[in-house]
């Protein structure tokens, strides 16, 4: 569904959403910055965790790209809405996430027409 890149583009893809993130928590919330970033962290942990199963059995099973790019999504769906809650509880509000979303999309669109 979208070209096919090394491990190493993964890497670099979510480090610098770290960096990305951490920049903007410290220009809008710098008292709540580590907090924020434990956070993210553990989302992006839940979300790899979730992840592994399928990239284990996936020699395995050899499903059609599509179940993957599904099952892609829906991870991404629940560390998504796992993000705006924790946000709330932090009292964060909505930009942290605007950021999130912001930062993917232009990824995604950069691994497209590159």
């Amino acid at each position: 569904m979208v070209p096919v890149g090394g491990a190493h583009r993964e890497y670099i893809i979510c480090g610098a959403q770290i960096a990305f993130q951490g920049v903007i928590v410290s220009l809008l919330f710098k008292q709540k910055r580590w907090e924020y970033l434990g956070n993210m962290m553990t989302i992006s942990f839940a979300g790899s965790l979730l992840l592994l199963p399928i990239v284990l059995l996936s020699n395995i099973v050899g499903t059609h790209p599509l179940f993957y790019t599904c099952y892609f999504m829906m991870v991404a769906g629940l560390m998504f809405l796992e993000h705006i809650r924790r946000s709330k509880l932090l009292g964060i509000g909505w930009w942290l996430t605007i950021s999130w979303v912001i930062y993917r999309t232009l990824v995604l669109v950069i691994i497209m027409f590159a």
